[in-house]
């Protein structure tokens, strides 16, 4: 199966505007690498997400761009919105049912490798990102 098969429904936009700013603080371009330089721009891709989402675009047969334009706001708004509606639809598949949005964050910050170590349970998460977790479910409501 392709990256792409799990594209679609996409996530609400309030979704995507409560990640960016958990992220960055809504800084915007202005926003300075994280996770030590690994992560940049609003949304704080990683080179690997990045890549990940260019090929999900790809097969939706959408824009893609290279990754230093992951500091660009409205392009990385649209790679963010691609990769948590994929997110999404594998949490759906993981938990068999449709995830939170702070359960769809903490794959996006953590990965589906890293939220899985803690069976994909908001509880079992470390107590700062579940507090972060837990505020995006409020900012969305």
């Amino acid at each position: 199966m392709t990256l792409a098969a799990f594209v679609a429904p996409s996530v609400p936009e309030k979704w995507v505007d409560a990640v960016e700013i958990i992220e960055s603080g809504g800084r915007g371009a202005n926003t300075p690498p994280g996770d030590l330089g690994c992560a940049i721009g609003p949304f704080q891709f990683w080179k690997r997400a990045w890549e990940d989402t260019t090929l999900l675009r790809q097969g939706m047969k959408v824009q893609t761009y290279p990754y230093w334009r992951a500091n660009e706001p409205a392009i990385a708004r649209m790679y963010a919105k691609t990769w948590l509606s994929h997110l999404m639809m594998r949490l759906t598949d993981k938990l068999q049912r449709n995830p939170t949005a702070g359960e769809t964050w903490l794959a996006y910050n953590m990965g589906m490798t890293g939220f899985g170590l803690y069976d994909y349970n908001i509880n079992k998460v470390p107590k700062h990102k579940r507090t972060k977790a837990l505020a995006i479910n409020a900012a969305v409501k």
